[in-house]
This record gives structure tokens, C-alpha cells and sequence, in this order.
């Protein structure tokens, strides 16, 4: 009999423990984790069908991000990035491109269904997300200045957000 009254209780102790474990949860969840997810604000999402083409040479990320971009609003474009170059520059050089050269290239790419300019200030986050939900691909140049303040290096890149 006391055997019995041994298992019973052991039974008893391990569904007791077993209650009290499965109550902390749910109250953990109820206060915790549930007014959490309730205070997250909603997240809208934009899919942007994105192509990247890779540099061609080694300093040409400028006319690369236009390809990009450009080829994002005409995917039928012909232009490769040696035509663009050369159209821009003269000559297919290997080397940099200025904001003002980047715009011409983005719309050497897209033409005639898009305008690009370029901008020598810092952008808003705001002015991405606008550009971005435009279905528009925006690029975004860091520069590298000497002395002189005359920009000697730098790098350019498309922005798309995921």
C-alpha cells in the first residue's frame, strides 16, 4: 500500500511540475511576448526585380551601377559597358566616373524611358525608400578626397533594399 501511495505521489509531483512549468509559459507569452508583437509596427515589403552585372574593369563600379539601374527600366538595352564608356569618355579607358557621368551612363542604358540626374549632397533615407518604392534603383557614390579637395578616389554602387 505504501508503495502505491509512493508512485502516486511521485506521479502527482511530476504533473504538478509539469502544470506549473506550462502556466509560467503562457504567462510569459500573455505579457511578454504577445505585447510585443503587438506593439511591432507592420512592415510593408517591395520586391524590386534586381539584375546585377558585374564590373567589366577593374575602376568601372560607376558604369556598372548604371547598368543596373539602367537596364532595370530597359532590360531590352543593347548598350554593354565598354559602348557606354565610350560614348562618355571618348575612349574605352579603364577608369572613374563622376556623378555627372553616372547619370549620363544610367540613361545611355535606360533612353529613352528614363531621366537620371545627379546630385552632390547627401540623400535622405527617405529619398531611397521613395526611389526604391518608385520602382527605381537609385546609386549612391563615396568619394575619397586629397589636399586639394579634389576627389581622387572613390566607389559607386546601387541601392535596393531587401
Amino acid at each position: 500500500m505504501c508503495v502505491m501511495r509512493r508512485k502516486n505521489y511521485e506521479k502527482f509531483k511530476i504533473i504538478k511540475n509539469i502544470f506549473f512549468r506550462v502556466t509560467v509559459l503562457i504567462f510569459a507569452y500573455c505579457f511578454c511576448i504577445q505585447s510585443v508583437l503587438a506593439s511591432t509596427p507592420q512592415i510593408t515589403t517591395y520586391r524590386v526585380n534586381f539584375t546585377r552585372y558585374p564590373q567589366e574593369k577593374s575602376l568601372w563600379c560607376w558604369v556598372a551601377s548604371a547598368e543596373c539601374s539602367g537596364k532595370h527600366i530597359d532590360p531590352e538595352s543593347e548598350q554593354t559597358q565598354s559602348s557606354v564608356v565610350e560614348a562618355i569618355k571618348g575612349s574605352i579607358i579603364n577608369t572613374r566616373g563622376t556623378p555627372t557621368e553616372i547619370a549620363s551612363a544610367c540613361m545611355l542604358f535606360a533612353f529613352p524611358k528614363q531621366i537620371y540626374n545627379a546630385f552632390y549632397r547627401k540623400y535622405s533615407f527617405t529619398v531611397f525608400k521613395v526611389e526604391i518604392m518608385n520602382d527605381r534603383i537609385p546609386i549612391a557614390t563615396a568619394g575619397y578626397y586629397n589636399e586639394d579637395n579634389v576627389r581622387a578616389s572613390g566607389h559607386a554602387t546601387p541601392i535596393i533594399m531587401t
